[in-house]
């Protein structure tokens, strides 16, 4: 990052000017953000607060005027994206703390620093893989940690840290604890500052991931399903102009099943549910299924996904608010028989699995080991040598992060050797990634929806990759914020979006009144907002989907 530093008084001389250059150079901020100040705060003009008011209602600017409307509803997302990713963060301890830091091992892989807070009345942002930054007083460069172990303790307002260097500085911290530290009554110890980090994105901030991506909705071509959306749910014009008979309820269609296999029960559609599901698979360029939670609707969801591809309107994308929900529809779709031999692919961050989500048979770490295996015949030797690679460094990594003791204590070939082989892990994914794009394209990704937008933009792994994506399947679509929709609209113009959820669950997420601009125009519910524009249909429960799922 970039920090400027502006002094009140001019240099006495050319000479005094460049030296101040060189020391400046070796100026460290000690926390940066703190020095950001706005360049201009204006008020919003009338006509503009006429064009939010309008947007809140029927939105007939998007009517006269599509093209101006698209390029202020994309200024406008983002805006309110931005300042809910700031307002998630905005009670974050921002305090710098001059800290006397225990080294647990010496020999441990990667380093650790044992970090003790007081007077904290709450956590303040310090949980489990949050960064933050150590600094030892004349030391050129500061270390970035995460925190793999955090317990506050209430009563004491104490808060115990366990901070951890990663693969790529664990030498780094090595070499300022044994220039810096000291013996201290039988530990080993070292003095500094320490500074909780900018939170990043995460698998779950959609908000943070759309502020970075979305800039115009004027950069979606006209004549594709995503400009197509945008009108349908915007500009009111119909969904479907033909009328409807597949999704009458007294007329269910032939051509679509009535029955499915779950974990070895036959199932029945009702004749409601049965209309859904034409809704679903006709392929409209929106729509919105209600339905109801308990009602084993994740079944019938995942039935939907399947008959699609089996259909030829695959592949499909899968999408989510959190991992557990993206895990609950990849089992779902592994118990159904009627799609057994289907490619799936669910993909989880690596800060997701280090917090211990739930896996699944289908993780992209489980995929991309086995590939040299399974598809041994279809790879290159290249592609051979890059996937044994990767399946030996991640072997050793996995059983690393899941039993933390045992790498608390480490020779030194160990360590070289488990530095090595993480290095591997990130030297050949990509390359594993694009082989297992080739020789095993996944009919179904499954991926929360930050992620996704997070991998397709300018420097995600599945950037480019995702564009022959037919069908966007968004589930639990109520907790989904509207400029999701958007968002999705930009990055795959030719998809259909398929919505399906209860409206009368959660809704986003948002640390900020609900009246608040912020909220109303930048966190509404997708669902709400389709149901508003006419957009979809309901499903009701049947007993046996309930009893067989468990009542999702």
């Amino acid at each position: 990052m970039s920090a400027a530093i502006r002094f009140s008084e001019p240099v006495v001389s050319k000479e005094a000017r460049l030296q101040l250059y060189e020391y400046v150079q070796h100026f460290i901020p000690v926390y940066a953000n703190e020095g950001i100040m706005p360049l201009k705060v204006l008020n919003l003009r009338a006509k503009d607060r006429e064009w939010l008011q309008d947007r809140a209602l029927d939105f007939t600017n998007y009517v006269k005027d599509p093209s101006t409307a698209k390029r202020k509803m994309g200024k406008l997302f983002n805006v309110c994206c931005s300042a809910l990713a700031a307002t998630s963060t905005l009670h974050d301890d921002k305090t710098v703390y001059w800290i006397t830091a225990t080294v647990p091992s010496r020999t441990a892989c990667p380093l650790r620093l044992d970090v003790t807070l007081a007077d904290m009345a709450t956590d303040g942002g310090w949980t489990l893989e949050r960064q933050a930054n150590f600094w030892v007083s004349g030391a050129p460069h500061a270390v970035r940690l995460r925190a793999v172990e955090v317990l506050f303790i209430t009563e004491r307002k104490q808060l115990s840290v366990r901070l951890a260097a990663s693969s790529w500085n664990h030498r780094r911290l090595c070499t300022l604890v044994d220039q810096h530290g000291r013996e201290d009554d039988g530990q080993y110890v070292v003095d500094g500052y320490v500074v909780l980090a900018k939170a990043t994105q995460s698998a779950s901030q959609s908000s943070a991931a759309v502020s970075h991506m979305l800039r115009s909705l004027n950069s979606i071509a006209p004549d594709t399903t995503g400009s197509q959306i945008l009108d349908i749910v915007y500009g009111h014009k119909p969904a479907d102009p033909t009328p409807n008979e597949e999704t009458d309820p007294q007329r269910p269609h032939p051509a679509y099943p009535t029955t499915s296999v779950y974990k070895g029960q036959t199932l029945s559609l009702t004749a409601d549910q049965h209309a859904a599901l034409a809704l679903g698979l006709k392929g409209a360029p929106i729509a919105a299924i209600q339905a109801a939670f308990g009602t084993g609707k994740t079944v019938y969801e995942a039935l939907v996904a399947g008959l699609l591809v089996a259909r030829g309107k695959g592949p499909v994308i899968v999408t989510a608010s959190t991992n557990h929900a993206v895990a609950h529809f990849a089992n779902t779709l592994l118990a159904l028989n009627d799609f057994s031999k289907l490619n799936l692919l669910r993909f989880i961050s690596e800060s997701a699995y280090l917090d211990e989500a739930p896996s699944t048979t289908v993780d992209i770490n489980e995929i991309l080991k086995d590939l040299g295996l399974k598809h041994a015949a279809s790879l290159s030797l290249e592609e051979r040598d890059a996937c044994a690679r990767y399946r030996n460094g991640r072997l050793l990594y996995e059983a690393h992060v899941r039993h933390f003791e045992h790498s608390m204590v480490m020779t030194d070939k160990e360590r070289d050797e488990y530095l090595t082989e993480e290095t591997d892990v990130s030297r050949t994914v990509k390359k594993v990634l694009r082989a297992m794009l080739r020789v095993r394209p996944p009919h179904i990704l499954l991926i929360t929806t930050a992620s996704l937008i997070n991998t397709t933009s300018a420097n995600g792994i599945f950037k480019n990759k995702l564009q022959d994506r037919k069908t966007l399947i968004v589930d639990d679509a109520s907790q989904v914020p509207e400029p999701v929709l958007a968002t999705l609209a930009s990055l795959f113009p030719q998809s259909c979006q398929l919505y399906l959820g209860d409206i009368h669950q959660m809704f986003p997420h948002v640390k900020c009144h609900r009246e608040a601009n912020t909220a109303v125009f930048g966190a509404q519910s997708t669902l709400k907002v389709l149901q508003e524009s006419s957009i979809g249909s309901s499903s009701r429960a049947h007993y046996q989907l309930s009893r067989a799922s468990g009542a999702e």
